[in-house]
């Protein structure tokens, strides 16, 4: 019996075509990178699903980021997480998980439209099966069902959340309907609740459009009680973060970025989420970004948007007003934040709310199943098309086969990401490789509670096995650990703090304190990734890495894991990298004590005007102990006590979307942000009195259309580049565009402190085609008119005429290049204007005050050499160097309260361009340049006996040329030149000697045979050289130079005596300075502490109160890198601790046993949060930040005690889990209690309010133009019937073809965002609307569809 059932069944599944749509998404899901796990939403559900429940049940995790709130992870607890942790209990494998939960999704989206199109008795079954697959296969879904399924729960559930709701009537219960609709709403999980909110919209469109009898009251107040019962268990903890999380969206995103598609086409044909158009080198989601910008699915998804929109304008469309209503609450909400052409006129308002209270909706694109559902159900309308009067109608069943097939046709084509198989963006594995389990498993042993950092910093997690965007740590680890990646969780302290352990290190030179600052921040080991995919990410080379690391004292490797891995198995980021190898990861440890929590003396705790990544030049002057916590300015209130006044906190822009190369020059105190965000930097202090400011002098501002020292920059940031490197009077440094649309139209201006009169300027453009063509033609602009002018080529200084008269201001415009490109960027070393010298300075805070101050300045991490030693052998590549904001020097201002005595120390590094201070002895070495003005590539390399070391050129040197001259003349017939392996070679040379000049092939091994010579020099002129970039000489060995060739080995001592130095000048008062090191010092550009030679003034330089002027001068060897002038009397730093004991310590409650003291401050090395509490004897401690992130507590003067820490909010978060439970339970129970007595009460509202409603929407949707277009298709209607569906089916069409067009002719999107287009979308909808309006002097009838 139970056999022919199953049987039967089987049978009838067989002719039901829904069972083979169903089978066929199946099998769609598990084609995409078949075999493969691959990042979805989460990686822990892929990893380790049940470990990540398990910590979702506690608000706060002290294993992740120094301590964090987790983000919605409560979200994951239905129905994602149980989904993913049943896989794994199973034991099925995380790729087949994942593609059984995108098959669920994708069936669940299609029957849910099919069950919905039934019950509103829209369509035939044919064209339901078709606008059902278009839903499930729409642009949206496409999009992020492969990487980010879980956003897709409200737009799949949407559907079933309406179906109870519709068949109310037919159910017979309203508390019935309302709780199997508010349990679809479960369905939708809790991973993104702002979502969640707005699909509701829909559901609540429905409500209102029905008539309000009292059985609908009734039907309302169950479905809102029943759906707030099923969201308790999200809305609780969704409260609680909002009100203890740091607000990492002002930081990563702004109303700007999430409303900049959304014009009426994409929003129309459902390309509006602004992830999809993210280009980093290659599209983030290529599944998304082929239906943004392939000309045919362009097509193909706008010509499934006009049939939509017909079936709206249609007459005979079940429950049309509701669908118009819905189609244009969502158009309306999904584009109102839209500035643009023909936008809102509350695009503005809106944009700003957005950014400010309404911030959670900024991501406007999750109102799109609102828009879609409604746009889906027309098209299943809009595909039965009436036959043009006076045709000849075709039989029924050949017009349903058309229909069908054209509607299955126009879906196979949109769904193109499916077929090609891109749904899942990104690299895919079979499983975290073992030396990820290793690692985590060997870090947990060694101290459970020790911190572990991540290195290289990196935006997302991509592997050369993978691209996993979450750290696999964070599913494996079982020790705290962090990473500075893309999005800010901790706070803005520790971030800042991370970027300053990164920059450290990305400049290859390490740091003298940086072990102390590492121990400070609770970091006792580093995790160096060299599995990670080096080009995707941005990352330093590994040489540069080991290179920092290795200079930096206190830091060692300690441990391996993993296979053996060549940096040239991947696409080399620098060819300095070209023989690195290494094991996947290596493991470093912090040789320093690392506290978990200490008790330091308040009196020992000194101010820090600055912020976090003050501290680390603070540990390498000695000026701060490594154990000393310091309160930053902007936390300390009323403090007084030891002050030290830093640079440190400067007032930039970011560009979140990258973790390296991402700071834009300083800025001027009321200079605007470029991005439009939020906020500008990650910082603790938004209020500028904390930050750093420039200040320009000789003139008001210089600014420019583009620079690549801005944060819109559209690659890397260099602050070298900046506009004011074109007027600060050195023709070393230009200002560099940095465009996405070519060079022509880029502009310099300068505002000058004082009108003037002003005939002429004189230009000298930059004439490098590694920045781009050679311009050709300029246009000038003054207050007075305009003057257009030819470029002589060929580059250099030239004077050109301007319009006669007073100006304030100074333009120039480039208005062409050489060959007329549209290609490149453009750039101008020098821009002078008769009587300006414009200087720029940085002015440090004066927001703390005290008598004996100490000053703390540092040109920063941001200059970086070409060349590094890796293997004994020393590599450059100019891409890799970096000038700095600072190129010479630094000028800081700076202010005293009280007249005093100071100490002045100064630390140098080698300078751009730098003379090697070494000289050997009996020989003068010459060459014309060196590779990006690194020293390490200098002449001297050439025959230091080093054949690890070379003599490299600069990629704009034409004619290299290395000079070797002697005293007493010497036959040289023939020399040799060695080269590292893998080097660039020269293959001929002319050879100059004091009896002529010839021109030499070099041997391949390097042997060069020439005429004798009795000479006292000899030049090597490299004509050619093999291999693309410059020729590198290694080793030059001349035979008859035995004797004066020596060795000159890395320890060779040098000293720059006093008044060859660099010279500090405080408010006039010069004192000179000496260096002493060794060669490996300058070649490694370590930094060097510089003797001041001026006793009198470096030790005791008085200084009156008020404001003062520090600059410093280059030498031919050296620039000033950290200077600090501090009060003789200030005191020496010292820390005094409290024995403190640690008891239990666990996520969220903590107890730490404190020995009797002075007043001191207990200090938790995790983030600061509000909800942590500490007590003694049952009194609440004081809260302090210290070094701008860590939590601390203010301890009294005492016998000391326990002090008992707790993390308040997370029992009120687990009530409130447990709250939600119970929720879920009583609507389940209300759903399953049968029905007693059956009402029938859906009926549509005859009110003609959802006239006005359309109306508002209309003008809050495009102003006037709409509201004018919807009278005019009334008026037409009374001529001509069809009058509406015609203007919008022509407004789609002429809208859509603009927009494709625009593609086809290379424009990109342009087109989908101009007037024609918007207009003519305007229009289109304005019709819909005025289709929905009933006759003229008729009262609708409330039962017409």
């Amino acid at each position: 019996m139970v056999t022919s059932c199953a049987i039967k069944s089987l049978k009838i599944a067989h002719r039901n075509p829904t069972t083979w749509v169903l089978l066929a998404l199946t099998v769609l899901s598990f084609a995409q990178r078949f075999g493969t796990a691959t990042f979805d939403t989460k990686l822990d559900l892929a990893v380790n699903p049940a470990g990540f429940l398990g910590r979702a049940l506690h608000l706060w995790n002290p294993a992740a980021t120094a301590g964090e709130l987790q983000n919605q992870a409560y979200g994951y607890f239905f129905p994602m997480g149980p989904f993913f942790a049943a896989g794994q209990i199973l034991g099925i494998p995380a790729w087949v998980t994942q593609r059984l939960w995108c098959a669920l999704l994708l069936c669940l989206a299609f029957y849910g439209v099919l069950r919905l199109a039934r019950a509103l008795g829209i369509g035939h079954e044919p064209t339901r099966y078709a606008g059902a697959l278009a839903y499930a296969l729409a642009p949206r879904v496409l999009t992020e069902i492969g990487p980010l399924s879980a956003e897709m729960l409200p737009a799949v559930m949407l559907p079933w959340v309406l179906l109870p709701l519709v068949l109310a009537d037919r159910i017979g219960s309203p508390r019935r309907a309302a709780a199997l609709s508010a349990l679809a709403v479960l369905g939708m999980g809790g991973v993104n609740g702002a979502m969640v909110v707005m699909a509701l919209v829909l559901p609540g469109i429905w409500l209102l459009t029905r008539t309000w009898n009292r059985a609908h009251v009734r039907l309302v107040l169950w479905w809102s009680g029943c759906v707030l019962a099923v969201a308790l268990w999200w809305i609780f903890p969704l409260l609680l973060l909002g009100r203890y999380s740091l607000p990492f969206l002002d930081y990563i995103e702004s109303a700007a970025n999430t409303t900049a598609p959304m014009s009426l086409f994409q929003v129309l044909r459902g390309t509006n989420q602004w992830v999809a158009y993210v280009l980093q080198g290659e599209p983030w989601w290529p599944n998304g970004f082929i239906l943004v910008d392939n000309p045919a699915l362009m097509a193909g998804t706008a010509l499934v948007a006009l049939i939509g929109v017909v079936g709206l304008a249609r007459l005979g469309l079940p429950e049309r007003r509701f669908l118009v209503l819905g189609t244009l609450a969502g158009l309306t909400l999904l584009t109102v934040g839209y500035v643009g052409s023909l936008d809102s006129p509350l695009a503005e308002v809106v944009r700003g709310l957005l950014d400010g209270p309404l911030a959670p909706l900024r991501n406007v694109h999750k109102f799109e199943p609102v828009l879609r559902l409604c746009l889906v159900l027309g098209f299943v309308h809009g595909l039965h098309l009436s036959r043009p009067t006076g045709l000849r109608a075709a039989p029924e069943h050949w017009r349903r086969r058309v229909r069908t097939g054209v509607a299955l046709l126009l879906i196979v084509v949109v769904s193109a990401p499916a077929w090609l198989l891109t749904l899942r963006p990104g690299q895919g594995w079979s499983d975290v490789p073992a030396h990820w389990r290793e690692a985590a498993g060997w870090l947990a042993d060694q101290d459970g509670r020790a911190r572990t950092l991540l290195l290289p910093a990196t935006g997302f997690g991509q592997y050369t096995w993978g691209r996993t965007v979450d750290e696999p740590m964070q599913a494996l680890a079982e020790a705290p650990w962090a990473v500075r990646n893309q999005v800010p969780l901790g706070s803005e302290g520790n971030t800042r703090y991370m970027d300053a352990v990164y920059d450290s290190l990305s400049d290859g030179r390490g740091s003298a304190g940086l072990a102390d600052f590492l121990a400070r921040g609770g970091y006792r080991f580093l995790l160096l990734r060299n599995d990670i995919a080096r080009e995707p990410t941005g990352s330093p080379p590994l040489t540069v890495l080991r290179q920092a690391l290795q200079g930096s004292p206190g830091i060692e490797r300690v441990a391996q894991f993993g296979p053996e891995v060549r940096m040239s198995d991947q696409r080399l980021v620098s060819s300095v990298d070209a023989a690195a190898t290494g094991n996947a990861l290596e493991v470093f440890e912090v040789k320093r004590a690392v506290p978990v929590v200490t008790a330091v003396a308040d009196a020992d705790v000194p101010t820090v005007s600055g912020g976090p990544e003050s501290l680390l030049p603070l540990l390498s002057q000695g000026l701060v102990k490594a154990d000393q916590p310091v309160v930053l300015a902007g936390d300390a209130g009323g403090r007084t006590g030891q002050l030290l006044v830093t640079d440190g906190l400067r007032r930039k822009e970011r560009n979140v979307g990258r973790v390296s190369d991402n700071l834009s020059q300083t800025m001027s105190a009321d200079e605007a942000s470029r991005q439009g965000r939020v906020a500008l930097d990650v910082s603790p202090f938004q209020d500028p009195r904390h930050q750093t400011v420039a200040e320009y002098r000789g003139i008001r501002a210089v600014r420019a259309s583009t620079s690549t020292a801005y944060a819109d920059s559209a690659g890397a940031i260099d602050p070298a580049n900046s506009p004011f490197a074109a007027v600060d009077g050195d023709g070393g440094s230009a200002w560099h565009s940095s465009s996405f649309t070519g060079p022509v139209g880029q502009w310099l201006e300068i505002d000058l402190d004082t009108p003037r009169s002003v005939g002429e300027v004189t230009l000298d453009l930059v004439d490098d085609l590694r920045v781009g063509w050679a311009v050709t033609r300029i246009r000038l602009t003054t207050d007075a008119g305009e003057s257009e002018h030819d470029v002589p080529s060929g580059g250099g200084r030239h004077a050109y005429p301007v319009r006669p008269g007073l100006t304030g201001s100074v333009r120039v415009t480039v208005l062409g290049v050489a060959a007329d490109r549209q290609d490149g960027n453009v750039g101008v070393k020098e821009l002078s204007v008769p009587g300006m010298t414009a200087q720029r300075a940085l002015r440090v805070p004066r927001d703390q005050d005290a008598a004996r101050p100490g000053f703390s300045f540092t040109r920063g991490s941001q200059a970086r050499p070409a060349c590094y030693r890796t293997d004994g052998t020393v590599r450059c590549d100019s891409s890799l160097s970096r000038f700095g904001e600072e190129v010479n020097g630094l000028t800081r201002l700076f202010r005293t309260s009280a007249d005093g005595k100071f100490a002045v120390n100064a630390t140098v590094v080698p300078s751009a361009g730098a003379k090697n201070p070494v000289t050997p002895e009996g020989l003068t070495i010459t060459g014309t340049t060196s590779l990006a003005g690194d020293v390490a590539a200098s002449p001297l390399s050439a025959v230091d006996g080093d054949p690890g070391t070379s003599w490299v050129p600069d990629v704009t040197d034409l004619r290299p040329t290395l000079t070797l001259a002697w005293k007493g003349k010497r036959t040289l017939s023939e020399f040799r030149i060695e080269s590292a392996r893998g080097a660039r070679t020269p293959v001929e040379l002319e050879v100059r000697t004091d009896t002529g000049t010839e021109v030499v092939r070099v041997g391949s091994d390097g042997f060069v045979a020439i005429r004798p010579a009795d000479t006292e020099k000899l030049e090597l002129v490299v004509r050619e050289s093999g291999g693309v970039g410059p020729a590198e000489i290694g080793e030059l060995r001349v035979p008859a130079l035995d004797g004066v060739l020596k060795p000159v080995p890395a320890t060779t001592p040098f000293t720059v005596p006093c008044g060859k130095g660099p010279v500090i000048d405080v408010d006039g008062k010069k004192i000179n300075s000496s260096v002493s090191g060794v060669l490996g010092d300058v070649t490694a550009n370590r930094p060097l502490k510089a003797v001041l030679c001026d006793d009198d003034l470096a030790t005791a330089l008085e200084l009156p109160a008020g404001d003062h002027v520090l600059t410093t001068s280059r030498s031919d060897s050296f620039v000033v890198q950290d200077v600090s002038v501090t009060h003789v009397e200030l005191p020496k730093p010292v820390a005094t601790h409290r024995e403190v004991t640690i008891g239990a310590w666990e996520a969220t409650e903590r107890e730490v046993t404190v020995a009797p003291g002075a007043k001191a401050l207990l200090v938790v090395s995790e983030n600061v949060n509000d909800g942590w509490t500490a007590t003694l004897d049952g009194q609440v401690l004081e809260k302090v930040r210290v070094d701008g992130w860590q939590q601390a507590y203010v301890l009294p003067e005492g016998d000391g005690g326990v002090v008992a820490l707790e993390f308040g909010p997370d029992a009120r978060y687990r009530t409130g889990l447990l709250a939600g439970a119970l929720g879920v339970l009583a609507v389940l129970l209300l759903a399953a209690f049968p029905v007693r007595r059956r009402v029938a009460f859906v009926a549509p509202s005859p009110s003609r309010w959802l006239m006005v409603a359309m109306l508002v929407l209309l003008a809050v949707l495009g102003g006037m133009l709409p509201i004018v277009a919807v009278i005019a298709c009334l008026l037409a209607r009374e001529f001509w019937p069809a009058a509406p569906k015609v203007v919008a089916v022509s407004g789609v069409a002429l809208g859509s073809g603009v927009a494709v067009l625009g593609r086809i002719l290379g424009h990109g999107q342009e087109w989908a965002y101009v007037p024609l287009a918007q207009a003519a979308l305007l229009v289109a909808v304005s019709a819909v609307v005025a289709a929905a309006f009933g006759p003229f002097g008729k009262r609708p009838d409330p039962t017409a569809p």
